[in-house]
């Protein structure tokens, strides 16, 4: 017993080590930069990067880095910039997954295929070609050219969105489709708000990458008192007698403000949208578990068609089924706050059912409606 307590001890040791240093390697240049940041050119220029400031209330370096790098005009390229790319990406990848998750023709594995080889390449190992393209269409120096680019250039999203699709069940585009929806109102209408965790994750990654990108940003936007973007604003305290650390450390909070607030003020909704992410492509699988055991097993059970004659189930039997789905929901107990969204949406129509017709499509319709909502 001894030993074992020993070797929990050690184990918990090197756990709380590791941590305290993965902790002070991300720690330190945060801190460096803010210290920094407050300090005058004399003190920047006397003492180390970890000496604390004189005066944390020392804001020149703010104002001088605000006016001298035109910041606000970089927040405006900027924000315009990451709204258009964003909208424009997660639109064209959601599409695209669509048409090659829902339509099987010739070439769609090669399709995906290029996708996957694409990932494979450097994106460096292309900009002499893309630049060579760019060049040859007048895009180089140009805010449009550089938007069309960035929306070009994000295989990854195109991936989340066909890992989110292949969880999602075609008897709702059938269901739509037979009640004279076109593939575009399926889209739209119903699959479309069924990505929002899809939507979050793409545009957290999508958006993080693309207000942070300075290469891109140097290379196409090469008119900096114009295009330039909060990436290379601070460009102008680098020159060849040296860096003033001072001014671009007090610029780099700066730009740290608005992404700090963004996450402050979005975090409930940035976190659902990961975790529903993780676990909405089970959604699925699940509905079709949870039909099958209150069915008795027999998942035909829950969408055949009810006979002209069906009387409605006595009361006893109704209470038996309530029993036996609330025993198959405790099975799944990471969606308890889910419970009673599922069982009207996918038991109800089979315990309390009326006398007449209830067909597949019906039902289908049912789930198709609760999906919308």
């Amino acid at each position: 017993m001894n030993a074992i307590k020993m070797k929990r001890i050690l184990i918990n040791i090197c756990k709380y080590v590791l941590l305290i240093f993965a902790a002070f390697v991300a720690l330190v240049p945060i801190v460096s930069c803010i210290f920094t940041a407050f300090k005058t050119e004399e003190e920047y220029a006397s003492t180390n990067v970890i000496t604390l400031p004189k005066n944390f209330l020392n804001f020149d370096n703010f104002i001088i880095a605000w006016n001298k790098a035109n910041m606000g005009k970089a927040f405006l390229n900027s924000f315009i910039i990451l709204i258009c790319v964003l909208v424009g990406s997660i639109m064209i990848s959601a599409m695209l997954a669509y048409v090659l998750n829902r339509f099987k023709f010739p070439g769609n594995k090669l399709i995906r295929n290029l996708f996957t080889i694409a990932t494979l390449i450097p994106g460096i190992a292309s900009q002499v070609t893309v630049y060579q393209i760019m060049t040859a269409l007048h895009l180089v120096n140009s805010m449009p050219g550089y938007i069309i680019l960035m929306m070009g250039t994000d295989v990854i999203t195109i991936y989340i969105f066909l890992q989110f699709f292949e969880n999602l069940s075609p008897t709702l585009d059938e269901s739509a489709i037979l009640d004279g929806c076109t593939y575009f109102g399926v889209f739209f209408k119903i699959l479309l708000p069924l990505l929002k965790p899809a939507i979050v994750t793409s545009a957290i990654l999508k958006g993080v990458s693309t207000y942070n990108e300075y290469y891109m940003a140097n290379l196409y936007l090469q008119d900096k008192t114009k295009y330039q973007v909060v990436a290379t604003s601070l460009y102008v305290f680098s020159g060849p007698m040296g860096n003033q650390y001072n001014y671009i450390c007090a610029g780099v909070i700066i730009t740290i403000i608005p992404a700090l607030i963004v996450f402050l003020l979005c975090q409930d909704q940035i976190y659902s949208g990961m975790a529903a992410g993780a676990v909405a492509s089970q959604w699925v699988p699940l509905r079709a578990k949870i039909a099958t055991a209150a069915c008795g097993g027999n998942r035909e059970q829950f969408l055949a068609p009810r006979s002209a004659g069906h009387e409605a189930r006595p009361r006893a039997e109704v209470d038996a089924g309530h029993r036996k789905r609330k025993a198959v929901f405790g099975q799944y107990s990471l969606f308890k706050t889910s419970t009673f969204f599922l069982h009207h949406l996918l038991l109800l129509p089979v315990s309390v059912q009326e006398p007449g017709e209830y067909s597949r499509r019906k039902t289908n319709n049912l789930l198709l409606q609760e999906f919308i909502l």
